[in-house]
């Protein structure tokens, strides 16, 4: 018996080592947009794109970013200057890949790179802005890229492959850098099934720990000491040199001792992202990332931790609240559709809208539970109990939602969640 079981156990070994050489090839007639590409994992993903021959348009930051590739790669890599944090220059880099395509020729790819660590202090240092340039950068500008180029990964049934984080399944402290990267983990997952039936593909890359130039300890460290010093005096005092020094100390060794200095083991999942006709939803990169995820995840449940103050989630599934009426919800979707431009209200026509509606409505109605006491019998607990949970999962599909459907394999769920979903009139006429 337990011969087959060995014999079993390697042919899906090796039908699985097969299935991740399988590449899509034709790479010099494909072409990427990459974001963040002035250092760091960008650099490094856009000169191994260009030795496998891909045409790659590499936004940088920087002109001395923008320079330094211009030198280093060759005529297939064209860099165009990128502040993903501004629509603007978003849309003037959109315009220039558009001018150099070739007529009739789409992005295979489209690769959100471009992120920011932000502060890495404790969270009362913080104020609303610290968290707002974090999220401009890892979150909103991974929206509006996508949204802007997304009509041109369309037109080659492509992919769109966004960096997120080990940060954004287990919040390791830090608070914008850790809220931003599960935002756009929320984001990556919406959007692979709202175009599940559409031909286009997304991809997240969870990398762990990395010694790039956002996770250098003495830049880290310079920016704890500014932060500290612009504390106010009541807090400076409540903190005190003790806790910065130790605090330091703490970071310093867990971005020395723990950063993976090889980047190519994220470059890869990167490439297998970009090339392979099977590949992953998501790719968590490093022992640290599958240590955090595989391991800590799994633990019962961590700043505020020693000193007292507990901290507690309501999580309720759909309810009947002002936030989910049915008549209010559809109103919205029709004032978005009006605003939108001409040739992309053509594109989704009236069909979809109408369609879009009934499902949004249906979900709403049918699936909203009118007792919000469940609701607020979890606040009550979460105040007044001796022993709270962490986590309040409120409501049959909150339930149904994280210990069914979040325990499938991700392409049943897609399958699932995308079900309902409708395509646009113009898709369905391009289909057949």
């Amino acid at each position: 018996m337990w011969i087959y079981v060995a014999i079993s156990i390697f042919l899906c070994l090796l039908i699985k080592w097969y299935r991740n050489k399988e590449i899509i090839g034709n790479y010099g007639n494909r072409y990427l947009v990459i974001t963040g590409c002035d250092s760091g994992f960008g650099y490094s993903l856009t000169k191994k794109l260009d030795e496998l021959g891909f045409n790659v348009f590499a936004g940088c930051l920087t002109g001395e970013g923008l320079a330094k590739l211009k030198e280093e790669t060759s005529s297939n890599v064209k860099p165009v200057m990128l502040d993903v944090s501004k629509t603007d220059s978003i849309e003037r880099a959109f315009e220039f890949v558009q001018l150099n395509l070739p007529q009739n020729t789409g992005i295979w790819g489209v690769v959100n790179n471009a992120g920011i660590a932000g502060p890495v202090v404790p969270i009362e240092w913080l104020n609303k802005t610290d968290y707002e340039s974090v999220f401009e950068v890892n979150t909103l500008g991974m929206v509006e890229t996508t949204r802007i180029f997304l009509p041109l990964v369309l037109e080659t049934k492509g992919r769109v492959v966004n960096i997120t984080s080990v940060a954004g399944r287990i919040a390791v402290l830090y608070g914008p850098y850790a809220v931003s990267k599960h935002a756009a983990e929320g984001y990556s997952d919406a959007l692979r099934r709202e175009l599940y039936k559409r031909g286009v593909s997304v991809h997240i890359i969870e990398p762990g720990c990395f010694q790039t130039r956002i996770t250098d300890p003495d830049v880290t460290c310079n920016t704890i000491n500014v932060y500290y010093d612009k504390l106010q005096k009541d807090i400076q005092d409540y903190f005190g040199p003790g806790f910065l020094k130790q605090y330091k100390k703490s970071v310093k060794k867990g971005l020395t001792i723990g950063a993976c200095s090889d980047i190519d083991h994220v470059i890869n999942a990167y490439v297998h992202a970009l090339t392979a006709k099977f590949l992953k939803h998501r790719y968590l990169v490093g022992w640290d990332a599958g240590f955090l995820v595989h391991i800590l995840g799994r633990l019962p449940e961590r700043e505020l931790y020693k000193r007292g103050v507990s901290v507690h989630i309501i999580e309720p599934g759909c309810f009947q609240t002002r936030i989910t009426d049915p008549d209010v919800t559809c109103n919205t979707i029709d004032v978005y559709y009006d605003t939108l431009q001409k040739d992309i209200q053509d594109y989704f026509g009236p069909g979809f809208l109408n369609q879009y509606k009934k499902s949004v409505k249906k979900g709403l109605t049918t699936g909203a539970c009118s007792n919000i006491d469940h609701v607020i019998n979890a606040y009550v607990h979460a105040l007044t109990a001796k022993f709270p949970k962490h986590r309040y999962l409120v409501g049959w599909d909150a339930g149904f939602l994280v210990h069914i459907l979040g325990r499938l394999p991700e392409w049943i769920a897609d399958y699932i969640f995308a079900f309902n979903i409708p395509i646009p009139d113009l898709e369905k006429t391009n289909l057949g």
